[in-house]
């Protein structure tokens, strides 16, 4: 590295001057800076002012113009915390008294107390339905909102269950065990989200189960059981046409018919093997098809 020693023949320390002269360059420049600056600043606010005088202009003067800025009137309240009053500019002069009638509130149910059939015990959450006196195949309706939701009561279905059951169709639910009571409410109040629910009996669903039972439901392969789910949505609908409601009794004699065939052969097979001689097939087919067709007619009818 070099050595440098400045000012040796003149006596000048030159680096000194020339960072001197390099400083107050720098200065003139700061200030031209600090004048953008500032000049920027000046803009910002005259636009800031310009826009307020538009405002000004456009909204408040605007409305001195009209004769209805000079009828408006002020309502005062004994208490703002439990009224917030605005008059219009038709609002009758005078003292005025305000009256709660009722005040809005959720909608909810509180169950009695539910016991076990000795009548002290108190069910619990696995407590089952039938358990205390409740049918199976009995269904529970909930509307929400106008969506209807079904719980249709099995066998091993419990109080948890229609807990569940009653959340997923939009109420808050829960059954105390401690006091043996079930608590059902809207989540929101007013009268928009009101709930209503109904129950079904088992005797009501019995036409539908015994044509299930006709056309062999728990032995069709999926695509036959969504055809017949949808036989008889149509069936119940009010406004399914009469052809709609032939198509879906075509669906459903067929499928009996397969049935009817199904337990022919198996009949057939049990005979044979029992007796060694049987009925004659058509004989036999031609019996079983009267009564399925004679009974499920009845039931379509019922199910209608």
């Amino acid at each position: 590295m070099p050595i440098r020693m400045t000012g040796m023949i003149s006596g000048l320390d030159t680096d000194t001057l020339i960072q001197s002269m390099i400083e107050a360059q720098r200065i003139k420049n700061r200030r031209v800076e600090d004048k953008s600056t500032l000049l920027t600043w000046k803009q910002d606010k005259w636009k800031e002012l310009n826009t307020k005088l538009v405002k000004l202009y456009k909204e408040d003067l605007n409305k001195m113009r009209l004769q209805s800025s000079y009828l408006t009137k002020a309502v005062t309240t004994s208490n703002n915390d439990y009224a917030d009053i605005k008059a219009m500019t038709n609002a009758p002069l005078g003292t005025h008294k305000l009256q709660v009638e009722s005040l809005a509130s959720s909608q909810y149910v509180t169950g009695g107390v539910i016991n076990l059939s000795d009548g002290n015990t108190k069910a619990s959450t696995n407590t089952k339905l039938t358990e205390l006196g409740i049918e199976a195949e009995t269904l529970f309706n909930i509307t929400v909102k106008g969506e209807k939701k079904t719980f249709e009561v099995k066998a091993n279905s419990t109080l948890n269950d229609f807990v569940n059951f009653a959340k997923s169709a939009g109420l808050s639910a829960n059954y105390d065990s401690k006091h043996g009571r079930l608590y059902l409410s809207a989540k929101n109040s007013g009268e928009e989200n009101a709930f209503g629910i109904t129950a079904t009996t088992s005797t009501a669903t019995a036409p539908k189960n015994e044509l299930l039972e006709l056309v062999g439901y728990t032995n069709l392969t999926a695509e036959e059981k969504k055809s017949v789910d949808k036989a008889f949505k149509t069936l119940a609908s009010t406004s399914s046409t009469a052809d709609d409601n032939k198509s879906a009794t075509d669906i459903l004699e067929k499928l009996a018919g397969k049935e009817a065939q199904r337990i022919l052969v198996d009949a057939e097979i049990r005979s044979e093997v029992e007796n060694g001689v049987g009925e004659t097939k058509g004989a036999r087919a031609i019996e079983i098809e009267k009564i399925k067709a004679e009974v499920m007619a009845q039931e379509i009818e019922l199910l209608k």
